[in-house]
């Protein structure tokens, strides 16, 4: 366990680096110290590596993650090509239409929007 979560750190650290570096003037979320990254990708550290790439890429869309959460449980009754054709009708991003196949991830984003949009707006610092 203690090493998924090292691994997730690891990941996180560099997708976070990625990002602009912010100006003095400019406004934005607080930076990410070291001591806030493991409560960040505790949640998601065990997922496999696949749903956690998914899951980081839509952190950038947090408001489509509600709007997603709010129509999966407005279609419980799609399955299978039927919900994929009715997921197709939406305009969302495909990154954002994957999780609705998996219901329980796209509620603990929707849940937890603090932890879901902070990685994807802040910048770590070392």
């Amino acid at each position: 366990m203690a090493s998924a979560l090292r691994t997730m750190c690891a990941v996180l650290l560099v997708l976070l680096s990625l990002q602009p570096l912010r100006g003095h003037g400019q406004s934005g979320p607080p930076p990410i110290s070291k001591e806030e990254i493991e409560p960040l990708v505790a949640p998601i550290a065990l997922y496999p590596d696949a749903l956690v790439a998914q899951i980081l890429m839509d952190s950038t869309y947090p408001l489509k993650v509600v709007s997603e959460t709010r129509w999966v449980k407005a279609n419980l009754n799609l399955k299978g090509e039927a919900l994929g054709a009715a997921l197709q009708q939406q305009p969302w991003d495909p990154s954002i239409k994957a999780l609705a196949a998996l219901p329980q991830v796209l509620n603990m984003m929707n849940e937890n929007l603090d932890m879901t949009q902070r990685p994807s707006e802040a910048p770590i610092i070392a």
